[in-house]
């Protein structure tokens, strides 16, 4: 009972210095897909490129070129995905889940999806459109345009390589 007061107050502490400490809110960054780049050698994202979705209530992103591992090695066999799978390990949030990204053939639209069945068929049909995470970077509704004015993150239009590269 203790430690769950403890926690309840230290959250509670944090959440009010996050808020004293932050400036005005700014404009929501736009809903749209960009490619930011770290500046700063932080872990965990220490030169990292990442592909970023913005919304009015925050951001995600997956790290592109990250960490490579596979199912097995995850130890997340048992979901129907082959254990040689390649997975790109796409942030510090929500690791032990499986996320992806899929390329609309028709339309070279980008989907984000967590839904197995797609991902099996994608698979199954067009594998080269398809890049799958473990994990998710995530920024809470003006957290990122924070980052990116104090420098932390850089833009860039398009990333160094394609995204649907096919793994070697």
């Amino acid at each position: 009972m203790r430690n769950r007061i403890c926690i309840l107050f230290c959250s509670f502490t944090f959440l009010i210095l996050q808020h004293c400490s932050s400036p005005q809110k700014s404009e929501p960054l736009p809903y749209e897909w960009m490619i930011l780049t770290s500046t700063k050698d932080l872990p965990p994202f220490a030169g990292a490129e990442i592909l970023v979705r913005h919304t009015s209530s925050g951001s995600i992103g997956w790290v592109l070129n990250g960490e490579r591992t596979t199912i097995h090695k995850l130890g997340l066999n048992g979901l129907g995905l082959p254990p040689d799978l390649v997975v790109r390990m796409g942030g510090p949030v929500e690791t032990g889940k499986i996320s992806f990204l899929y390329r609309d053939p028709g339309t070279d639209a980008v989907h984000f999806s967590r839904y197995l069945p797609t991902l099996i068929e994608i698979l199954k049909s067009e594998p080269a459109n398809v890049v799958v995470f473990a994990g998710y970077s995530g920024w809470a509704e003006d957290q990122l345009a924070s980052e990116i004015r104090r420098g932390l993150w850089v833009r860039s239009s398009k990333p160094r390589r394609s995204i649907f590269v096919p793994e070697t």
